[in-house]
């Protein structure tokens, strides 16, 4: 106890020395790093860890309260400060804020009749000095507690709090997790291979990090998957920087010191797209079109030109403090060439797979039986001509890399082989730069637009015959783009034709599947939709209203507890109106609980009171439940009268 009381003096001390107080009084912990990976995309800030709701929020500096947003998504309620040095500082996932700005917003939500606002008050409103409350901490449009701490320059792009002075704690160093080494060019190899090369890492005694020797040929280009471990191992941060060095020189280096929300889509390219689901690697190297700011740290562009010896590759992963760790390999000249045909013997049989590496295809022909022959390759579209060697990679593999001339617009794979089914496909090509393009399939149409392409671009578009269990009506085929861990800088434009005799088209959205979900892209009745995302997509319609559980009701007096559990499976809920005997009350949706609650901001009328909630999901279906609790009587379980724009229906969410 006294330990603990120790480090919050301390902490509290510090923050009047810095320029940046820290905006919680407790011992300094973060659970979420400046630019750490979140699905591809960089964190914005730091998250403090709380503990639990309603902790003070105080304003790390002199400024003013220029923005206040309230959302069931995102930052849920959050306080944007502008500050007296130019920078702005956001404090999102609040679960409320002090009484003077929490007037302002009520006023303004009661004169709307609405939750969801965002409001610009006057500068002269409410001044803030540094280490002013101005909130208390929540975990509204998120899940578990904690203050999402955000510092942005004039320019609106985020900062990392660390280069402005803002310190907590950390002795501890990075893990390396695994290295990636990936064929720089359609001719280059390793281990003998045309496809990237996962190396797994052993910690040694000294605390650093090794793997085998990697067999390389032509240019090759580096990734790694690190993490900063934090808070007894709880935490998987974001590192600061990541360096790659060659015999003891610098080949590259990333550096999160400060990003644009502008070039937010080529955070997708600051990691290797196409092994996502084998690791989070972040990029040694400069993907084609990449503009984001850490990448500007070198003039070169990460690839490197295998010599005829061994060399060491070092990667060191840096925290903000200085922590680092390295990894330690050979990259030695791979001078075998391809493996050995192996003596004839049981024929087998044989499948084709095409996959992205960089910004060309290898082609894959796998049997399950040892084969001598080499099925022969031709590939009309490709630099250096049609004829396209397979190289035997072992006993069962051949590989062919293909890159697109650049005058391409499509390629043709064609493949023959005695024991392979006779293999024809047609991939399109699109160049960054070219003239924009429509790919049509039936009569939906794929519009692809002269920055859409990162360097090369591949695509097929045909009907989707596997996807996830679709949870609405189908308006039509589902549609694949393939390959779906492409990136797209520029969104693509997708235009479905408006479904004839299908449902009600205002109640039709287009839906991505995102494997575990299908998620809603498109606003109901329309059928045009911007895609940075390939892979299957379809037009589902919405005929599924909102269900509603029974209004729950606790406590007694003015300001009794007042709760719904909601849920929507379709396009997703667009508003919801919770009163009481006719009167509007403030309410709060949280998407991450399912519920919807009364914020007790006021007093309720004597006598009998009738609670009213009617749920809007944005196709327009609603659905409506209410519950009576007579006077002068506690609250009691009663009937739940339900009605529903579509059908009537009695639904208790529990037994879902």
């Amino acid at each position: 106890m006294i330990a603990a009381f120790a480090l919050l003096l301390s902490s509290i001390t510090t923050a009047a020395e810095e320029s940046y107080a820290w905006p919680l009084a407790l011992p300094r912990a973060v659970t979420g790093t400046f630019g750490e990976f979140r699905g591809g995309r960089f964190h914005a800030g730091i998250d403090l860890m709380t503990g639990q709701n309603g902790r003070p929020v105080y304003a790390p500096a002199d400024g003013y309260v220029m923005r206040v947003t309230c959302s069931p998504w995102g930052y849920g309620r959050a306080i944007y400060l502008q500050l007296a040095d130019g920078h702005v500082a956001v404090l999102g996932h609040l679960d409320g804020f002090t009484s003077d700005i929490a007037g302002y917003v009520r006023a303004e939500q009661h004169a709307r009749e609405r939750y969801a606002v965002e409001l610009a008050p006057d500068p002269s409103r409410f001044p803030i000095k540094k280490g002013q409350q101005v909130a208390f901490s929540g975990s509204t449009g998120t899940v578990d507690p904690h203050l999402h701490y955000e510092i942005r320059d004039a320019d609106n792009r985020p900062l990392n709090p660390r280069s402005l002075g803002v310190r907590w704690p950390d002795d501890t160093p990075p893990t390396i997790r695994a290295v990636l080494v990936v064929p720089g060019t359609p001719a280059a190899t390793v281990n003998g291979d045309l496809l990237p090369a996962i190396l797994q890492v052993r910690r040694t005694d000294d605390g650093s990090y090794t793997c085998g020797p990697v067999k390389a040929s032509g240019r090759v280009v580096f990734g790694l998957d690190t993490i900063d471990p934090a808070n007894n191992g709880n935490s998987r941060l974001g590192v600061y920087r990541i360096s790659t060095a060659i015999g003891g020189e610098e080949l590259f280096r990333i550096q999160f010191d400060r990003f644009s929300y502008d070039d937010r889509q080529n955070e997708r390219v600051s990691y290797y797209p196409f092994l996502m689901n084998e690791g989070a690697f972040l990029l040694q190297w400069r993907w084609p079109g990449n503009v984001c700011e850490i990448f500007r740290h070198t003039d070169r562009d990460g690839g490197f030109d295998m010599p005829d010896r061994p060399v060491e590759v070092t990667m060191e992963s840096s925290d903000v403090d200085g922590n680092t760790a390295a990894v330690r390999f050979l990259l030695e000249p791979d001078h075998a060439g391809e493996a050995p045909a192996p003596i004839a013997g049981k024929a087998g049989t044989g499948k084709i797979d095409i996959e992205c590496v960089n910004t060309w295809l290898v082609v894959s022909a796998v049997f399950t039986e040892p084969e001598p022959v080499t099925p022969h390759l031709s590939v009309e579209g490709a630099q250096d001509g049609p004829e396209r060697p397979f190289r035997r990679i072992d006993a069962r593999r051949f590989r062919a890399a293909i890159a697109a001339d650049d005058n391409s617009r499509e390629l043709v794979v064609r493949i023959a082989h005695e024991r392979l089914a006779p293999f024809e496909q047609r991939i399109h090509v699109f160049h960054r730069g070219d003239s924009e393009r429509v790919v049509s399939v039936g009569e939906t149409s794929i519009l692809v637009k002269p920055d859409s392409p990162y360097g090369t671009m591949y695509m097929r578009a045909f009907p989707a015959k596997q996807h996830s269990e679709l949870p609405l009506p189908a308006c039509g085929e589902p549609l694949r783009l393939w390959p779906a861990s492409m990136p797209v800088d520029r969104a693509l434009q997708l235009v479905f034709p408006e479904p004839d005799g299908c449902g009600i088209p205002a109640r039709i959205s287009a839906y991505y599947d995102a494997g575990s979900r299908w998620s809603c892209c498109s606003d109901p009745g329309s059928f045009v939709i911007d895609a940075r995302t390939m892979g299957v997509y379809a037009l589902m319609e919405d005929n599924k209203p909102p269900i509603l559980g029974k209004i729950q009701v606790s406590g007694n007096g003015k300001r009794p507890k007042v709760r719904c559990e909601v849920r929507d499976t379709g396009s997703g809920m667009a508003d919801w109106r919770l009163t009481c005997n006719g009167r509007w009350l403030l309410s709060v949706y949280d998407p991450a609980r399912n519920t919807i609650t009364w914020e007790q901001d006021e007093d309720l009328p004597e006598g009998p009171r009738t609670f009213a909630l009617q749920a809007t999901d944005k196709a327009g279906n609603q659905t409506g439940v209410s519950y009576t609790v007579p006077a002068e009587n506690p609250p009691r379980k009663s009937e739940t009268k339900q009605s529903s724009s579509g059908r009537r229906r009695e639904t208790e969410i529990a037994k879902q």
